[in-house]
């Protein structure tokens, strides 16, 4: 009977919880658009965007923790950072249209999953290419900076800095995500027949010889 050997490395989600981490990827890239090239939108309006942004990477640090073949602890950490995330969405709408403290929580959120997403990359074995996902985390954790140190006041010019960032964001979002899928194909596609092992011939046992005992014997 033929032997199926199953080669490639592990998918990276269980089940189909790569597609939700492409649809956030999408919706991520989309959203960035909007916050760049939407000129003089209402201050409200802008807490609001820049709020979805955050509630965003929240929900693919939640879906990461959830899903992803990761150790325990890495697990729970992605889940506080996701909490922590939100809240710092939370906040944007509580900031009363002031710029530089919309830009303190975008940045320490920008941060926060930067240092998540580069902690998967470094530290999670069945990732595949991992390195990837590290370089990500850490452009995610200079993007943070950047905004904090940028010195922003004004909405618009916070917009389109944020806006830049978000939509690099979705990018790397959707280009994990879809390695991801190959990553599964992959590994439930790539199974190697081998042919079956065709028995020994049997050797002939060597008989006793001529000149042995037995021959001996019959000559006294």
């Amino acid at each position: 009977m033929p032997i199926l050997r199953v080669t490639g490395r592990t998918e990276v989600f269980d089940g189909g919880a790569w597609q939700a981490a492409f649809v956030i990827g999408w919706v991520t890239l989309t959203l960035g658009l909007v916050i760049m090239v939407w000129p003089g939108k209402p201050g409200q309006v802008s807490e609001i965007l820049f709020a979805l942004a955050l509630f965003l990477l929240a929900g693919w640090d939640a879906v990461v923790a959830a899903r992803a073949r990761i150790g325990r602890g890495l697990r729970v950490l992605l889940y506080a950072i996701a909490i922590f995330v939100a809240l710092l969405g939370v906040s944007c709408l509580r900031s009363s249209e002031w710029a530089t403290l919309l830009a303190v929580w975008i940045a320490m959120a920008f941060t926060a999953h930067g240092i998540a997403q580069a902690m998967v990359g470094a530290w999670a074995e069945d990732v595949p290419d991992s390195g990837r996902s590290e370089v990500f985390g850490l452009l995610t954790l200079a993007a943070g900076v950047a905004v904090l140190v940028w010195q922003t006041r004004t909405l618009t010019a916070l917009s389109l800095l944020v806006g830049l960032c978000v939509i690099g964001l979705g990018a790397s979002q959707i280009h994990l995500a879809a390695r991801f899928e190959r990553a599964t194909a992959a590994s439930s596609g790539a199974a190697v027949r081998e042919p079956p092992r065709s028995p020994r011939p049997a050797m002939p046992r060597p008989g006793p010889s001529r000149g042995g005992p037995v021959a001996q014997r019959g000559g006294t």
